[in-house]
């Protein structure tokens, strides 16, 4: 594993998106959301 895969924050999952979008918070300029996603084992 190199140093960009230990410190990279991203995180990919498949899932349905079941709920709005919504504005959680602002931090250095980035905009949060929050959502429920459904998925399968």
């Amino acid at each position: 594993m190199n140093d960009y895969q230990l410190t990279s924050n991203k995180v990919y999952i498949e899932g349905r998106v079941v709920s709005e979008l919504s504005y959680s918070h602002e931090m250095f300029g980035e905009a949060f959301i929050t959502l429920l996603l459904r998925f399968q084992d």
